[in-house]
C-alpha cells in the first residue's frame, strides 16, 4: 500500500509542478511518520523516501535509534519544548518549527557541545491564528536575521500550516503569501532554499505556489494509528 501511495503522490507532484512550469526535482517529499512504527517507515524508505518528519521528541527517541542503519534525514516538525531541546538536537538533523530566539540560541549551544550544526526552519503563523505557534508574517525578516547570526545553526527557510478551510483557493492565498515572505527574506540578503508548505490535502496547491518541501503523512501511511506499533 505504501509504495502504491507514494507512486500516486509522485505522479501528482509531477503534474502540479508541470502546471506551475517547475521542475519536480526542485521539490522534496517529507514522509510524516508520527504515530507510525518502524515497519511503516522501512516500507516508505524502501519505496524511496529519505526525509522523515516526526512531531514529538519522546516518540522519535524510541524510533530513530532503531533505524540508525538507514540513511534517513530526520526533521522535527512539531513544537519544541525547551526541556526537550538537548534530546532533539541529538536526534534530529533539522528542526523546522522555530518561533523563539531563546530556543534557537539553546539549540545552537547544544549543537556546539555535540560538535555538529543543525538545520532549522522558522515556523510562520501565516493566518495569524491565536491558537497556533509561529512568527507573525510582519516579523519574519527581522527574526530571520537574528537567527542567521547564530553559531552552529543553518537557517534553511520557512515552514507553515495554513488555516483549515474547505476552499482550496483560500489555502492558495496563504501559500502565495508565504512565497512572497520567502522571496522577501532572500531579497534582504538571507540565504534560504527551503519553503516547507503543503500536506496531504493541499500539497498540489502548495507546489503550484512555490513550495520546495511538502510534508505528507496520511496520503502515504493511511489513517493515523491509535498507538505506535512496530
Amino acid at each position: 500500500m505504501i509504495d502504491e501511495n507514494l507512486t500516486n503522490i509522485r505522479k501528482l507532484m509531477a503534474l502540479s509542478a508541470d502546471r506551475a512550469r517547475r521542475n519536480v526535482s526542485e521539490i522534496s517529499l517529507m514522509a510524516v511518520s508520527k504515530t507510525f512504527g518502524t515497519d511503516s517507515i522501512k516500507s516508505a524508505y524502501k519505496a524511496g523516501c529519505r526525509i522523515f518528519g516526526e512531531n514529538r521528541v519522546q516518540e522519535a527517541s524510541k524510533k530513530i535509534p532503531l533505524l540508525s542503519e538507514f540513511e534517513i534525514v530526520w526533521h522535527l516538525i512539531g513544537h519544541l519544548q525547551k526541556n526537550k531541546i538537548n534530546k532533539a538536537v541529538e536526534l534530529f538533523d533539522s528542526i523546522d518549527s522555530i518561533d523563539d530566539i531563546s530556543t534557537a540560541e539553546k539549540i545552537g549551544r547544544r549543537a556546539e557541545l555535540l560538535g555538529k550544526s543543525i538545520d532549522i526552519c522558522i515556523e510562520i503563523n501565516i493566518g495569524k491564528e491565536p491558537q497556533k505557534n509561529g512568527i507573525m508574517p510582519e516579523d519574519v525578516v527581522d527574526f530571520a536575521k537574528e537567527i542567521y547570526r547564530l553559531e552552529n545553526i543553518n537557517l534553511r527557510g520557512l515552514m507553515t500550516i495554513p488555516p483549515k478551510t474547505d476552499d482550496k483557493e483560500q489555502t492558495r492565498a496563504y501559500f502565495r503569501k508565504m512565497r512572497l515572505l520567502f522571496e522577501e527574506c532572500i531579497a534582504s540578503g538571507l540565504k534560504m532554499d527551503t519553503l516547507s508548505m503543503g500536506m496531504s490535502a493541499d500539497f498540489d496547491i502548495a507546489i503550484e505556489e512555490g513550495s520546495t518541501m511538502i510534508r505528507i503523512g496520511r496520503a502515504i501511511f493511511g489513517n493515523r494509528a491509535c498507538c505506535i506499533s512496530k
